[in-house]
């Protein structure tokens, strides 16, 4: 049987290790390209500097890639700025993941609860129905620990109200 289960584990890693080993490559390939960009970056930086120097001498050569430099920062900040304001907009007006998924949980229970609502209003239990529908109504402005915490009470109450109160060993009735 250890056999059997030390097998499943490994057939049921082997994706995941796969994975992992794939994005560690990536991760290293990837650093590895980012240095000899750097690198080439710095090169490049050099042979413009040397291309100014020897037509207007050294003093502006510095300054003009100086200014390039600057140029990009300033070009890098405005563009980062204007990214921010605008995934800040969407961030405003779209709901969250978790009310919409409230949402449409809400729906579900909705539909789910009309059938007993008609049967409830049929046989003449008004009391249950409004019952019924209170109780969705608070569940849908509940928090999920609050959900929890009432369905541990509810099924207190409800096991409490199945035994009479009895204790498990007390067998009297």
């Amino acid at each position: 049987m250890k056999a059997f289960f030390e097998r499943l584990i490994r057939e049921a890693t082997a994706p995941i290790k796969r994975g992992i080993a794939r994005f560690v490559q990536s991760a290293v390939l990837l650093s590895i390209a980012g240095i000899c960009l750097i690198i080439m970056w710095g090169f490049l930086t050099a042979a413009l500097f040397i291309f100014l120097e020897d037509r207007y001498g050294g003093t502006i050569a510095a300054l003009a890639v100086a200014g390039v430099y600057l140029f990009f920062a300033i070009v890098c900040v405005v563009v980062l700025k204007i990214m921010q304001r605008s995934a800040a907009k969407p961030e405003e007006l779209q709901p969250t993941f978790a009310a919409a998924t409230s949402d449409v949980v809400a729906e579900e229970v909705q539909r789910a609860a009309e059938p007993w609502m008609e049967i409830l209003e049929t046989a003449g239990l008004y009391r249950e129905r409004a019952a019924l529908l209170m109780s969705g109504e608070a569940l849908h402005k509940m928090k999920p620990m609050q959900l929890v915490g009432m369905a541990v009470l509810g099924g207190f109450v409800f096991g409490r109200v199945i035994t009479g109160g009895r204790r498990r060993g007390d067998k009297s009735n």
